[in-house]
């Protein structure tokens, strides 16, 4: 019922002891229940139509839509809403697929979302409804499509991401070179959020919004905006306030005098005034909000990272709509369609289910509420623009030490200690994006043949002050956490079954494709020992249907590759990966090589790890070194000791190897730990498989 792909459902039944069903029933299943939540979708989306209908808003129907994907790099499953915006239902809906029986597809993501929408607008006239205004995202070229059905239809872009839009233009501003002699007023973050506060009042103001041709009166308005924010604004008449009242002209801190800044800053409010249409409506204030509301419960029905076959992507993505449009209860309405008999006690988990989501959606539009979100919004950004601000002034001495934890900047580390400063979990591990330091240019100058020297040994640098890590301008280094597990504890005997990564980047990147994180159970004919089944939870018949080690093990070298190649990209520098295992050496490492081996695949695995430029290295030798100085306090050196050292009030899945790498990047990412992470010794490829011959031979001997 909750749409989930077969691997995470058997998954979560193997983990609670509880039966489960076959993949090829799951995908029985998946066809039998196909057609009636497809009938069920349609039947809401009708009564979504007969409702537009009964209020009268046929022949002039304001409509919100957008599109999203299922899987976004590869954009193997789309899908496009047609929501009432009266309402915030789904009154249309569409589907493209690339993948499985019937899928419906086969060009660009972009051409996609024109199909979708070109079929959407048939189905909106062959219901009788005449489209009126159409609500959507400024990129989304939707226009012409529309106009060819509802000539009469007007197309209004979201005021949201238009503004978004303008505010990015006007961010990079602070890009822009100065070629002033003398040090000149520049366009800061603070001049930005004072801009941000006097456009949005600009664009809702009764003057313009009431005035007898409010477009053109707009345009003339928003060209004041330069001299607003000009050195010379003072001395001339400007819009946006009076002299004071002893007739002094006003002044204030917010001016910007950089010439360069001045005249690109005028040339974007010129594009602004060359459409005034874009950013005011006299009919009022229009956004997609009820259609981006609608894609965090999608996600709540199927993963964006899963490719799904055509009929269980609609079905779960139909499943969403259903929600949206009539609550939990559609569960009790798939059952009575299909005349199956539900227990007593699940009618009523589910009513209540649909209480509760009656009662949080009058919630959600009561006045208070959004009252109070939009001063916690305005809380969130006056801190961040303090906190901006202090790092501002750090910088200014030529050293930045930003510390990014979730989605806001952290205290420094001496204000914090090791649970506060890593508050990552397991919704936040893939985002949250750890330290970036760099230091000032003669630093860099000065280092810099050490740092080449230190780069092509096995170790990578010697650390510096705490907190602060040396960032060479041509290289460095990201970090894989590795766990594998296997049938047993013999490395010359046992085989893997379960393949885990996280990786750590140590600099701050946004908008990443590539995951963060790579798992995948490892397909082997080997048995798995009774205690090794008891503590991983993996029994055998989970493995069946999972790749074995010949695709795996190179499907994790491709995510290797693709991460440091996009990290390079953003980062403009060679980067080089470190693997890095809790026993590593003694465990992971030779396990993994004599697997290699034994499949004949040494050549082929070897030459991929040097061409990804892979290195190795073990955080148990880092921890027994931070032992000896005592840094970690423990008489444990596993990994379950000192997690439970440095976060006492938490808990995690040990010995799974997705949670083991999550609980390691924890633990190097710790104040304790994450300054002499840089020291930690490294050995290259030909090092790492040299030593694991040389411990065989004597294993052997």
């Amino acid at each position: 019922m909750s749409g989930q792909y077969h691997k995470d459902y058997s998954d979560v039944m193997d983990l609670l002891g509880l039966p489960k069903v076959a993949e090829s029933t799951f995908e029985t299943d998946v066809n039998w229940l196909f057609p009636a939540i497809t009938t069920l979708c349609d039947w809401s989306c009708s009564e979504v139509q007969r409702m537009v209908k009964e209020w009268g808003d046929e022949h002039n129907w304001e409509a919100v839509a957008d599109g999203f994907y299922g899987s976004r790099r590869n954009a193997n499953n789309s899908s496009f809403t047609l929501h009432d915006l009266k309402s915030g239902k789904i009154a249309f809906r569409a589907h493209r697929t690339k993948l499985g029986q019937g899928h419906n597809w086969e060009g660009t993501s972009a051409g996609a979302e024109g199909d979708m929408f070109s079929e959407i607008c048939h189905s909106v006239k062959a219901s009788g409804i005449t489209i009126s205004r159409l609500i959507a995202d400024k990129d989304a070229a939707l226009g012409n499509i529309l106009v060819e059905l509802f000539p009469e239809a007007e197309v209004t872009y979201c005021s949201n991401h238009v503004q978004k839009t303008l505010y990015g233009e006007l961010a990079n501003l602070s890009q822009v070179k100065c070629k002033c002699n003398t040090k000149c007023k520049r366009f800061t973050a603070k001049v930005l959020d004072a801009f941000k506060e006097s456009f949005n009042h600009f664009v809702n103001s009764e003057d313009i919004l009431k005035a007898e041709n409010p477009l053109k009166e707009f345009a003339e308005a928003v060209m004041n905006f330069p001299r607003h924010y000009s050195d010379d604004h003072s001395s001339e008449w400007c819009r946006f306030h009076p002299k004071k009242k002893d007739g002094k002209p006003y002044s204030t801190t917010n001016l910007v005098n950089c010439p360069e800044q001045l005249k690109k800053f005028t040339d974007i409010m010129q594009k602004v005034a060359n459409k005034p249409e874009e950013y005011i409506n006299p009919a009022g204030k229009f956004t997609t909000n009820v259609a981006e509301a609608f894609h965090s419960l999608a996600l709540k029905y199927r993963d964006k990272r899963i490719y799904l076959g055509h009929k269980h992507y609609c079905m779960k993505t139909d499943m969403a709509i259903l929600h949206k449009n009539i609550g939990p209860i559609w569960k009790l309405l798939l059952f009575l369609y299909l005349e199956v008999d539900v227990p007593e006690t699940a009618v009523r988990a589910v009513l209540e289910l649909q209480r509760q989501w009656r009662l949080k959606k009058a919630e959600n539009e009561s006045q208070e509420v959004i009252k109070k979100r939009a001063a916690q919004k305005k809380s969130r950004k006056r801190r961040l623009r303090h906190e901006k601000t202090r790092m501002d002034s750090i910088r200014a001495t030529g050293v930045t030490t930003v510390q990014y934890v979730g989605k806001s900047m952290a205290v420094d580390q001496s204000d914090s200690s090791d649970e506060d400063e890593t508050v990552i979990t397991e919704d936040n591990m893939a985002s949250a994006t750890p330290t970036v330091t760099t230091t000032p240019s003669s630093t860099v100058a000065t280092t810099n043949a050490s740092t080449q020297a230190a780069a092509t040994s096995s170790t990578y640098g010697t650390g510096t002050e705490a907190g602060i890590e040396q960032i060479p301008s041509m290289q460095s280094r990201i970090f894989i956490i590795f766990d594998l597990e296997g049938t047993g504890g013999n490395t010359h005997r046992d085989s893997i079954i379960e393949i885990g990564a996280s990786a750590y980047i140590p600099h701050r990147i946004q908008h990443l494709e590539t995951p963060l994180e790579f798992s995948t159970l490892v397909k082997t004919s080997a048995k798995i020992k009774s205690i090794v089944a008891m503590k991983t939870g993996i029994s055998q018949g989970m493995l069946q249907g999972k790749p074995k080690l010949s695709t795996a093990l190179p499907s994790f070298l491709d995510w290797v590759a693709t991460l440091v190649q996009e990290v390079e990209e953003k980062l403009q520098c060679t980067i080089y990966p470190v693997m890095v295992a809790h026993n590593g050496y003694a465990y992971d490492y030779p396990l993994l090589f004599k697997e290699v081996h034994v499949r004949g695949m040494t050549d082929l695995i070897v030459t991929r790890m040097k061409d990804c430029n892979l290195h190795f290295a073990d955080s148990l030798k880092l921890c027994r070194e931070l032992k000896s100085q005592n840094v970690l306090k423990t008489t444990s050196l596993s990994m379950e000791s000192i997690f439970k050292v440095l976060f006492p009030r938490r808990r995690y899945n040990a010995h799974r190897s997705l949670e083991d790498t999550r609980a390691l990047k924890m633990i190097l990412t710790s104040r304790r730990v994450k300054q002499h992470l840089q020291s930690m010794e490294t050995k290259n490829v030909t090092e790492t498989t040299n030593t694991w011959e040389k411990n065989s031979i004597i294993t052997m001997l």
